[in-house]
C-alpha cells in the first residue's frame, strides 16, 4: 500500500517523501503532472496503477494494483508538459488534452523498461488516468 511503500522510503533514509495516496478512485491530470514535474526535478517517482495497463486490457481496474517507477518525462500529444502545470487545476478541464495520445516509459519489476502504451499503442490521457491511482516520491 502506499502508506507502506513511503515508510519504506523514510526507512531507507529518504528525507522528503511525498505521498499522493488514493487508492480506489483515480486522480486527475494534474496529479500526473505533479509527479513528471518531481520526476525532472531527480525524484523517483513511483506510480500505483492498475495493472491492465500494462497488458493493454480496455478500462483500468477499480482499484490500484501495480507499483511502477516512471522512466522518463510525460509526453502529450507528442510534446513535453511542463507548460501545462501553469494552468493548475485548470488543467483539468481542458478536454482537448484528453483524446491526445500519452507517452512515458515506466520500469515493472517483472517487465523491466516498459512503455506505457506499449500494449495498447493508442493509449489516450483519458484511458491512462482511468489506471492511475497515487504516486510516491522520495527525494
Amino acid at each position: 500500500m502506499p502508506y507502506d511503500i513511503a515508510k519504506g522510503f523514510a526507512f531507507a533514509d529518504f528525507l522528503a517523501i511525498r505521498n499522493n495516496t488514493n487508492i480506489f478512485f483515480d486522480k486527475s491530470l494534474l496529479t500526473l503532472l505533479q509527479a513528471h514535474k518531481l520526476y525532472i526535478s531527480g525524484a523517483c517517482v513511483c506510480l500505483f496503477v492498475g495493472g491492465n495497463v500494462l497488458q493493454g486490457i480496455p478500462g483500468g481496474s477499480w482499484y490500484a494494483n501495480d507499483w511502477v517507477v516512471l522512466e522518463s518525462p510525460i509526453l502529450i500529444g507528442g510534446k513535453p508538459v511542463g507548460k501545462l502545470l501553469a494552468q493548475g487545476a485548470n488543467v483539468n478541464d481542458d478536454k482537448s488534452l484528453f483524446s491526445q495520445k500519452i507517452e512515458f516509459s515506466m520500469y515493472t519489476w517483472a517487465q523491466g523498461n516498459h512503455p506505457e502504451n506499449k500494449n495498447d499503442t493508442n493509449l489516450t490521457v483519458e484511458k491512462f488516468l482511468d489506471y492511475f491511482y497515487v504516486y510516491v516520491a522520495p527525494r
